[in-house]
């Protein structure tokens, strides 16, 4: 009897150890996604803060230059 609990119990860490491993394949894909998700999110982020930027030099030049407006 010794030998069967000695068997189940290897079972049930060969289980373990594979259900753990699982486990931290599908957390690394999913830090993966989130990772990427993040880049995106950070990427367009800068984009639009370069586009504010761009239009407050923009806006800037057209109050310091209100001449050119009337040509325009």
């Amino acid at each position: 009897m010794a030998e069967a609990e000695t068997k189940s119990e290897i079972a049930r860490l060969v289980q373990h150890i594979s259900l753990q491993y699982e486990a931290a394949k599908r957390a690394r894909g999913g830090l993966v996604c989130s990772t990427r998700r993040h880049d995106f999110i950070i990427a367009r982020m800068q984009q639009a803060a370069e586009r504010v930027l761009r239009l407050a030099c923009e806006g800037k030049r057209q109050l310091a230059n209100p001449s050119s407006d009337a040509h325009s």
